[in-house]
């Protein structure tokens, strides 16, 4: 696996994250579930060349880009993560994921949290399979969130 940061994609990679990012089948399962345009994708991408509690990374099979992982409210022994996959790609999560925990393992973090919308099985059940166990419950705009974490 190949982890390229986001600071450093080329044109063609950015525009297309957001293409994935704005797809239906990912759009559904994020807090921000509006289109995102061009010029609000490059000023995200710009704001995490000085933001140091978030990185965010295309991942590569080979030479394919598969998907995109995330660490945000990274503190110093621990992470809030996430991921998506390219839409048309399957059974890509586990690979996701394992980067996510070599990716963790390497900066020596030793928790690792996951926010889970409820009715996103796959992803709770994703989780569940690398170890995540559900630690609470909150709500987001009337949707009910589930906090995962893992020990490493």
């Amino acid at each position: 696996m190949n982890l390229k940061n986001f600071t450093d994609l080329s044109t063609s990679e950015r525009d297309l994250v957001r293409q994935w990012r704005n797809d239906e089948r990912v759009r559904t399962y994020m807090y921000t579930t509006h289109e995102i345009s061009a010029q609000e994708h490059e000023a995200f991408i710009l704001r995490l060349r000085s933001e140091a509690t978030k990185r965010y990374f295309l991942i590569f099979e080979d030479d394919t880009p598969i998907g995109v992982i995330d660490f945000t409210d990274i503190r110093a022994q621990s992470a809030l993560i996430g991921l998506y996959a390219n839409p048309t790609q399957h059974g890509v999560g586990a690979v996701l994921m394992q980067s996510i925990i070599d990716y963790a393992l390497m900066q020596e973090w030793h928790t690792l949290r996951a926010e889970v919308l409820a009715s996103n099985l796959r992803a709770q059940n994703l989780y569940a399979r690398f170890g995540f166990e559900l630690r609470e419950k909150s709500r987001y705009r009337e949707q009910e969130i589930l906090i995962m974490e893992r020990s490493l």
